[in-house]
């Protein structure tokens, strides 16, 4: 059977793993970029960290797994009646089972200027950009009294604030010196779930 899975990320390369553990399954997983984004892990490339820490190349996670193709391009029409899949590099993909498994992005919900001059930490494009803005700020500017705001609790959210006061400092420790303030804003009541002692919530119950 051949299986066509859109999406690099969690569910996508999930799905192929598992399809791939039967022989009888060819597993095509196209993917917009050439590696797998650990959100849970951007965190620590946002405040200082290599991006090692968080992105693994596609293919050194099917090495192994001779019935899985990787190809890295964008989906620009779905033909259902005949099952294809074209791409953005003129490409066709077809399938007898198709698994789309895009993902999510940054909401700003409809905010007038959160897009604009928030930070997010979802692409390598939003890190670098708010790793730049730290740069300017403490480096070139010696300015490192600054409040900063997080606004999620989630386990992202928790992690960025609690690494946060380590991390910033780190780009420009040298240069300048200070506090910084880092508020948390979430809709719970709640940051996270205190499932363990390593668990990034328990630094706030602390």
């Amino acid at each position: 059977m051949q299986i066509t899975i859109v999406g690099g990320g969690f569910g996508g390369i999930r799905a192929a793993l598992k399809l791939a553990r039967d022989k009888s399954n060819e597993v095509t997983l196209i993917s917009d970029r050439p590696e797998f984004q650990y959100y849970p892990a951007l965190y620590s490339s946002a405040t200082g960290h290599s991006h090692l820490e968080s992105w693994v190349p596609l293919g050194e996670i099917f090495a192994e797994h001779q019935n899985v193709k990787v190809h890295i391009d964008t989906i620009e029409t779905l033909q259902v009646s005949d099952k294809t899949l074209r791409g953005k590099s003129g490409a066709t993909y077809k399938y007898d089972t198709l698994v789309l498994a895009m993902g999510v992005v940054t909401t700003y919900f409809g905010i007038p200027g959160l897009e604009t001059y928030a930070y997010g930490i979802k692409s390598e494009a939003e890190i670098k950009r708010l790793k730049q803005r730290l740069y300017t700020d403490i480096a070139e500017h010696h300015e490192l009294d600054r409040n900063y705001v997080v606004i999620g609790a989630g386990p992202t959210g928790a992690m960025i604030a609690v690494t946060g006061g380590g991390g910033v400092p780190s780009v420009g420790r040298s240069a300048a010196s200070g506090v910084i303030a880092i508020a948390v804003c979430r809709s719970g009541s709640t940051a996270v779930d205190n499932n363990g002692p390593d668990h990034p919530g328990r630094y706030f119950n602390e």
